[in-house]
């Protein structure tokens, strides 16, 4: 298992503030591949959020009900 810090992209002072269409939980002990899925996911207009354990994951869940 990769461990290390998950990075967030930043945003671009150039583009416009739009409506959030999905929101996606990404779930994966991979550093990389959450990386990845999460610069992909927010060009997508999606509120995306990271989790690395199912514990993690279910806590998130619970805020956003």
């Amino acid at each position: 298992m990769l461990k290390g810090r998950i990075e967030r992209p930043a945003p671009a002072d150039n583009i416009p503030e739009v409506t959030v269409q999905a929101e996606i939980l990404v779930i994966d002990d991979e550093v990389l591949v959450n990386n990845k899925i999460l610069k992909i996911l927010s060009r997508k207009d999606c509120r995306v959020e990271h989790a690395v354990s199912k514990n993690e994951a279910i806590d998130k869940i619970e805020k956003w009900a």
